[in-house]
């Protein structure tokens, strides 16, 4: 669920380096 929440976030804001780290710690 907070991966796709990050998803939505993260597709308006553009995919950065600070982006990418937070989806792996929703990740895991």
């Amino acid at each position: 669920m907070l991966t796709f929440i990050g998803l939505g976030l993260y597709d308006e804001r553009s995919v950065t380096v600070e982006g990418r780290e937070a989806i792996r710690a929703a990740d895991r």
